[in-house]
């Protein structure tokens, strides 16, 4: 029988602007693009580990709407499996102060639903926007 692969708890923040467009990023490591946020330390809650990864991955301030997908999980790694908690969350700013930490992020934009169509999105990414869509956050 094989090993139970480890669980993580990763946050991630859908940052949706009144235009309806939405933040995504492009880690330097992986040349796909995803919604802010990251792994939850052992000292905090999957929403605070949401804003502070978006803070840290983008220098913008958000405010959070909804916890609006509980939980997906990405389980094409054998020996650890992520489960993605997702947050609908809106800018407390201007989006023209969005300033990616160059460190972790390639590249960060504002995205509509259209333009996401052909983009090369993470799949938990690409099925947690369909979710929001599908009831109704999107107006």
């Amino acid at each position: 029988m094989g090993k139970v692969p480890k669980i993580i708890d990763v946050a991630r923040l859908v940052v949706l602007t009144r235009e309806n467009q939405v933040l995504l990023v492009m880690p330097r490591l992986k040349q796909q693009w995803h919604c802010p946020g990251g792994i939850v330390k052992t000292s905090e809650t999957t929403r605070e580990a949401a804003l502070r990864e978006a803070w840290e991955e983008t220098g913008l301030r958000l405010t959070l709407i909804r916890q609006c997908v509980l939980s997906l999980t990405d389980t094409r790694n054998s020996k650890q499996h992520e489960r993605i908690s997702f947050y609908l969350a809106r800018p407390t700013k201007l989006v023209a102060y969005a300033k990616p930490d160059r460190r972790e992020i390639e590249k960060l934009g504002f995205f509509t639903l259209a333009e996401m169509q052909g983009m090369n999105l993470t799949d938990t990414t690409r099925e947690a926007i369909h979710r929001i869509e599908f009831i109704g956050l999107f107006v």
